[in-house]
């Protein structure tokens, strides 16, 4: 005796819908849970496929979330660092390009960091996460007006920029 396929099908919907009304109490409440985090894609330099320098792989990223319906601003998010490849994770081989994407992307709650990449015995920490880059003065980031590929935010202690084009990222001096 086993469950049939509409049996399984309805119980997977039938989660999914008590998690959204779940998920949608929490935010009412100013709250936030780690259940609430999407999926992020890995990055990785080795693999064409989840590259994020090039380009149109940078550009489809930045305009997925540069939006006034940014979902980052209603829900968790975590950004992984770009990895050298799928188990080499050290050293980060885009520091100043992820923490821009991050800091151009997030919302409220987000975290920079690992996701699971095994046992290691040490993670690498850049020094740049100890600096006090404030808090956004914009709610989202933007497309540069004339500079198509290029992306800014305001913050409190100045602009963070990304540009796609030439994979470079500057961030404002820490507060």
């Amino acid at each position: 005796m086993g469950l049939a396929q509409a049996d399984t099908t309805a119980l997977v919907a039938a989660l999914a819908e008590t998690m959204r009304q779940v998920n949608t109490a929490i935010l009412a409440h100013g709250g936030f849970s780690t259940r609430m985090m999407p999926a992020y894609a890995v990055h990785a330099i080795d693999d064409p496929a989840l590259d994020p320098r090039p380009p149109a792989a940078c550009n489809a990223f930045m305009r997925r979330y540069c939006t006034p319906d940014n979902e980052n601003l209603h829900q968790t998010f975590t950004y992984e660092w770009t990895r050298k490849s799928m188990h080499d994770i050290s050293p980060i081989p885009a520091v100043e390009q992820d923490l821009a994407r991050f800091l151009l992307v997030r919302g409220p709650y987000a975290w920079i960091g690992w996701q699971w990449v095994g046992c290691h015995n040490s993670y690498e920490r850049p020094p740049e996460l100890e600096h006090d880059y404030g808090t956004p003065v914009d709610r989202v980031c933007r497309e540069v007006d004339g500079s198509p590929g290029v992306y800014e935010r305001a913050w409190t202690s100045g602009v963070v920029r990304m540009d796609c084009n030439t994979w470079s990222a500057t961030l404002p001096p820490p507060l």
